[in-house]
């Protein structure tokens, strides 16, 4: 599971700048923004567990 941290905490640094500079810019786009990464964040989650359930 590390390689799946390690993905993963890279992913949030990326979501997290991009958020962060929507938020001060546009406020409605930042919360598509904020749902849509939650979104892929739920999806990478799944598919990494659903990989070791059939293993």
């Amino acid at each position: 599971m590390p390689e799946n941290s390690a993905e993963q905490n890279a992913r949030l640094v990326k979501n997290a700048e991009e958020y962060y500079r929507s938020m001060f810019s546009d406020r409605v786009s930042s919360w598509n923004l904020r749902d849509r990464q939650m979104a892929e964040t739920l999806d990478s989650l799944v598919k990494h567990l659903n990989s070791h359930i059939h293993r």
